[in-house]
């Protein structure tokens, strides 16, 4: 969570890492915010989480491939990127 929220605040999002174990990601969005910018920063995280996802399977062995492969990887029930393929 440390390098998602590096990640972030790079991009100009605020979060926070907090629990025990550092494992619990806090957003700090204002009470008002347009519709287009929650949305923003949403992707932001999005992208944040997808690049260390990437990262993670790239040392396990596992590399993205946009144009091969239909498989998907499903974290808590939610597709984080399309393609995925082994080495």
């Amino acid at each position: 969570t440390s390098r998602v929220a590096k990640r972030c605040h790079a991009e100009g999002v605020v979060v926070l890492t907090t629990g025990t174990y550092g494992n619990v990601m806090r957003f700090l969005p204002p009470l008002v915010i347009p519709e287009a910018l929650l949305e923003e920063a949403l992707d932001v995280l999005e992208a944040a989480f997808a690049t260390e996802i990437a990262a993670t399977l790239a040392m396990r062995g596992v590399w993205l491939n946009s144009a091969s492969t239909r498989h998907r990887i499903a974290i808590a029930g939610h597709v984080l990127h399309p393609n995925v393929a082994s080495r």
